[in-house]
């Protein structure tokens, strides 16, 4: 993590087998930064643990009032995104509600 810059990597297995060390590292992203950036083009694999990871940190951001970006997902986000029937903009919109 870019703590500079708000900016997260994530690479590898989004999967329940790595979801406690990722949901600390999101959570720890969300601390220190309201519009922090995820950057998912480095995820090989994608599960249902992991689309709720991703769904409870942009939750979690716009309950703190900010907003939780994401950038560059991989071909398995954007499949698991259009399995689940899941608009990445719709999300990244939730921050700016009231």
């Amino acid at each position: 993590m870019d703590q500079a810059s708000g900016k997260l990597c994530l690479d590898g297995e989004l999967t329940i087998y790595r979801a406690g060390e990722i949901k600390e590292t999101l959570l720890a992203l969300l601390e220190g930064e309201p519009t922090p950036l995820l950057d998912l083009s480095g995820v090989s694999e994608i599960d249902t643990c992991g689309v709720q990871l991703l769904l409870a940190a942009v939750a979690e951001a716009a309950r703190r009032q900010g907003r939780l970006q994401f950038s560059q997902p991989s071909a398995a986000v954007v499949e698991a995104f259009r399995l689940y029937q899941i608009d990445p903009a719709a999300l990244a919109a939730q921050g700016d509600a009231p």
